[in-house]
């Protein structure tokens, strides 16, 4: 296999207060990992450092790379269509009869685990 030497990883790291931006990269044969920014994420300086990084990093991304990224994500969201759980059958009144509510009141819920929406 015949790894190209623009191979690059990129991750940023979110911690309270702290960002970190790390690089890996194709050193010969070898990958090197490197932090190649880091800060203060309150501080309004070294935050834009960050969205910088981010910019940079998605531009890079989608343009030398975007066909294979696009052919990664394709290959990710077809693999993963089979691990999907079917969901239940709704009943005709909709969920908990959700759907043939007439209060005006908005409805906000907290979900852990699967969701279901719609209009």
């Amino acid at each position: 296999m015949r790894l190209s030497h623009d191979l690059r990883h990129y991750g940023v790291v979110l911690k309270p207060g702290v960002f970190e931006v790390w690089e890996a990269s194709l050193d010969g044969q070898n990958y090197r990992l490197r932090r190649v920014a880091n800060g203060d994420s309150f501080r309004a300086a070294e935050l834009k450092q960050l969205v910088n990084w981010i910019n940079a990093i998605h531009a890079w991304a989608l343009t030398a790379h975007a066909e294979s990224i696009m052919k990664d994500l394709e290959e990710i969201w077809n693999a993963a269509q089979g691990m999907m759980p079917t969901p239940p059958p709704l009943p005709p009144s909709g969920f908990a009869g959700l759907s043939n509510r007439t209060s005006t009141k908005p409805i906000v819920e907290a979900v852990h685990g699967p969701a279901f929406g719609g209009a």
